[in-house]
């Protein structure tokens, strides 16, 4: 499916020839939902809501009074399609933002992993420095009651 144009509650107004407030009160009677969102909290609308927009206001200006564009069931199946295209589009987004967060989370335990080997490894060094000192006093004391025995001999 080709990337179509999206256009402004602006672009709509210029082409049909209203306001900005009259595009905006149509959008909201008729409940358009944006296919996307820019700058400043711009709503850009389909080509498919730009053409059924200008041709309301168009036949409203012919006729001198308003006729609402009739809705067939293929404009309904049209824009639904479109929605769900758009969703897919969404979620495959989010499923990739979905994967990138696992694959942080993996990494961080990983490390979280290595930290707890290392902690127990220095532990056991640590373990072992202290035998060593204490094993080294042992012999020094040794030492210093066998210098002391020889003195009093």
């Amino acid at each position: 499916m080709g990337e179509s144009k999206a256009y402004t509650i602006t672009d709509i107004a210029r082409a049909s020839g209203v306001t900005v407030a009259s595009v905006s009160k149509y959008i909201k009677r008729e409940q358009l939902k944006p296919v996307k969102a820019g700058q400043n909290n711009a709503k850009f609308f389909s080509n498919k809501d730009f053409e059924d927009i200008v041709a309301y206001y168009k036949s409203k200006r012919q006729d001198g009074k308003a006729t609402h564009v009739q809705t067939t069931k293929d404009d309904v199946i049209a824009k639904q399609s479109e929605t769900i295209e758009l969703l897919k589009k969404q979620l495959a987004e989010k499923d990739e933002q979905i994967k990138r967060q696992n694959d942080q989370i993996d990494n961080l335990t990983v490390a979280v992993d290595n930290i707890g080997d290392l902690t127990k490894q220095v532990a056991g060094l640590t373990s072992n420095a202290q035998q060593l000192q204490l094993a080294e006093k042992a012999t020094q004391l040794k030492d210093n009651d066998t210098a002391a025995s020889t003195e009093c001999l």
